[in-house]
């Protein structure tokens, strides 16, 4: 259990009274930076969760889930005291997984499928 005044990594476990020196990285909030940010933390972290709506990645931010330093390059961060992400900040080690659910978001087969004909113009095609 982590105690009082502490915090905990929700990849690696690791408490932030362990290393005074690390930074802790709330979860981003889908509606801020957009959910694409927020499905890569998240399914970096829990892979088998389900991330699909923005519900689910909002309740990862209310809970403060974190995620600790060690898990960002120093490109991530602000500047060189690695204290401050910037905010297309994703975890080293994700980028292959912000690839495929950007292909997944972005894919044209899932966007002809969303895509439906009114059922008034479907009667209208088929006189």
């Amino acid at each position: 259990m982590v105690g009082k005044g502490s915090v905990k990594c929700s990849k690696c476990g690791i408490i932030s009274k362990e290393d005074y020196s690390l930074t802790f990285h709330r979860f981003p909030l889908p509606s801020k930076y957009g959910s694409l940010k927020a499905k890569v933390w998240a399914k970096f972290c829990f892979p088998d969760g389900d991330w699909t709506s923005d519900e689910s990645l909002e309740k990862l931010n209310a809970q403060h889930r974190m995620l600790c330093g060690h898990h960002f390059d120093d490109s991530s961060f602000t500047s060189s005291d690695r204290k401050r992400l910037n905010k297309f900040a994703i975890p080293s080690g994700a980028q292959s997984l912000l690839s495929q659910l950007r292909d997944e978001q972005y894919s044209p087969s899932r966007a002809s499928h969303d895509i439906q004909e009114p059922s008034s113009l479907k009667s209208i095609l088929m006189v």
